[in-house]
């Protein structure tokens, strides 16, 4: 029973955590309209940079703040950033770009102190995390194009932050993080104090046994090192996902219906590709050279932008089912190899494995980073 419990509460932060997050996503083409040096990538980049420093931050000291005063913390930036957005104006940027840097900072710091968190339960419950997180993608864009239909998204805004007030609070409750942590700490002491391990007995020409080994027994450059080679895949998946997704799907849209429809469409190719990665056979059993290889699947999604960078230089214009369905593998692609990645790290770090599963989030921010900033001058280039 417990076990239903921890997936249900780990499967809502996820969900509410990316929600907003993802609205944005879906207003940057609209916000961007009535500004000429304003476009979603730009939009986007507000977005992420706040939460890059927040990441950088995280495992040097905001990993050493109390999961408590974490999550109110965030509830305050969500009330922040929802305020901000509904009393904006079109005109008032100021107050455009606070709410979208205070939905960075609650993102980010909100994803790395989850990820962290779920270094204290079973990998089977940490999952559904990546499927939450998956779904807000599909469900950000599907919602917010549907009710943008019928009413603002001032009132949307609106909505969005009671529920994340309801519905944050009840996955923390379905979680018992703080029971739970002190179980888990018990049970860790319990077994060295019975196993301990001679240091003399561990192989240190063995790249698997470092991984293991403690910090203190690494230099801090290495401990960086390996988490970066062993993220690569999802590295890039974070790249393209931004660089295509606020510089090519704008630039292949031809009006904000067409934008927020191909947002919806590849979100859901991405929350399909995070569900199906935690559930293929052999993901239990990745090693590093998979998560490596895993990088060359990227490949494809290089090759189609060549393509239609190609196209839209010589103003050929492409049917938009095809610019669809190019970009449905590419996502499926990009979502899988973010539980690839994280089931690797959580299977193979067991030491300290809550400070290198809050840390993978730097490097995925920086390249995130890269993907807006060469989008955005691209797109003003090829528009």
């Amino acid at each position: 029973m417990s076990n239903i419990r921890y997936k249900l509460g780990f499967l809502l932060l996820g969900l509410l955590n990316n929600y907003n997050f993802i609205v944005i996503f879906s207003c940057a083409y609209a916000m961007s309209a009535s500004h000429s040096y304003i476009n979603p990538s730009l939009l986007i980049l507000t977005e992420i940079i706040p939460g890059f420093i927040t990441q950088l931050l995280y495992p040097i000291f905001l990993i050493k703040i109390s999961y408590t005063y974490r999550f109110i913390f965030l509830f305050l930036l969500q009330i922040s950033s929802s305020l901000s957005l509904i009393v904006s104006q079109e005109s008032n940027l100021a107050l455009i770009f606070s709410g979208i840097i205070f939905v960075s900072i609650n993102s980010y710091l909100g994803e790395s102190s989850i990820l962290s968190l779920s270094s204290f339960y079973e990998r089977s419950e940490m999952k559904f995390w990546s499927i939450g997180t998956g779904l807000a993608g599909m469900l950000g864009t599907g919602v917010f194009l549907l009710l943008n239909q019928v009413i603002d998204p001032k009132i949307i805004f609106a909505l969005n932050l009671v529920l994340y007030l309801i519905f944050y609070s009840v996955g923390l409750y379905l979680l018992e993080y703080r029971t739970r942590i002190v179980e888990k700490t018990k049970e860790a002491t319990t077994s060295q104090d019975e196993n301990p391990v001679p240091l003399e007995e561990f192989d240190l020409s063995s790249n698997e046994i470092q991984i293991a080994i403690p910090a203190t027994f690494q230099s801090k450059f290495q401990k960086i090192k390996t988490l970066f080679l062993n993220s690569s895949s999802l590295i890039v998946a974070y790249f393209l996902a931004y660089f295509v997704g606020f510089c090519y799907v704008p630039l292949l849209s031809s009006s904000n219906f067409e934008y927020q429809v191909l947002q919806f469409i590849t979100r859901t190719a991405f929350f399909f590709g995070r569900f199906t990665g935690n559930y293929i056979p052999f993901v239990n059993q990745i090693k590093e050279k998979h998560i490596r290889l895993g990088t060359l699947f990227h490949l494809y999604t290089f090759f189609i932008l060549l393509v239609y960078t190609g196209f839209i230089v010589a103003k050929i214009q492409v049917p938009i089912g095809i610019i669809y369905l190019s970009f449905i593998l590419s996502y499926l692609f990009i979502g899988i190899s973010y539980p690839m990645v994280y089931n690797f790290i959580y299977t193979n770090y067991e030491s300290e494995k809550e400070w290198y599963m809050g840390s993978v989030g730097q490097f995925t921010s920086f390249f995130t980073i890269l993907g807006c900033t060469l989008g955005y001058p691209l797109f003003m280039l090829l528009k």
